[in-house]
């Protein structure tokens, strides 16, 4: 299990690598600097690679950058904000693969790490995970949620925040803060 501190340390350098990729992708699409056949866009909604490289730039980048702006502002969106980040930018690899598709070598290996990166930022935010929450008092340390761990895996369900937290194992937040283990 990775502590609190190494998945922030691990969100903000595949977020910082995401950002700094799609910027430089899309750069590269606008800009001529990156040269795909046209062809491979036959039977697409594009005629160019000019919308998939603001898509690149604006969805997929600007997923990356506000997921990261917010795990280093300790965010209470950030595992959500970080969450949907690593499902835009597997949601790109998957139209990218669907439209101009996968060829062996480079492309292929980069569609592959690029989606494994966003899964792994998906994996990582327990936003997926988060599907009840009570606060109660720390004692004058700060108000604490309890996040329940994913009911999917068990493959039973609650009635309620309280039922959840009764009937599965559930972790301490400190509100604002990164979570911390049972």
């Amino acid at each position: 299990m990775t502590s609190p501190r190494g998945v922030r340390i691990g969100l903000i350098a595949l977020q910082v690598v995401g950002s700094v990729s799609a910027a430089a992708g899309a750069v590269g699409l606008l800009g001529g600097g990156i040269e795909f056949p046209t062809e491979w866009l036959t039977g697409s909604p594009f005629t160019s690679y000019t919308i998939p490289g603001l898509i690149l730039g604006v969805v997929v980048g600007g997923s990356q950058l506000a997921g990261l702006i917010a795990v280093l502002r300790r965010h209470d969106g950030a595992p959500q904000l970080s969450a949907l980040a690593g499902a835009i930018m597997m949601g790109w690899i998957i139209a990218e693969v669907l439209i101009v598709g996968s060829i062996p070598g480079i492309m292929r290996n980069l569609q592959v790490l690029y989606f494994l990166l966003g899964w792994r930022k998906w994996g990582w935010s327990p936003s997926g995970s988060v599907l009840a929450s009570t606060h109660g008092s720390t004692g004058g340390h700060g108000e604490v949620s309890r996040i329940v761990l994913p009911i999917r895996l068990t493959g039973m369900s609650c009635s309620g925040p309280s039922d959840c937290v009764t009937r599965f194992r559930a972790v301490a937040c400190v509100r604002g803060g990164w979570c911390e283990g049972p």
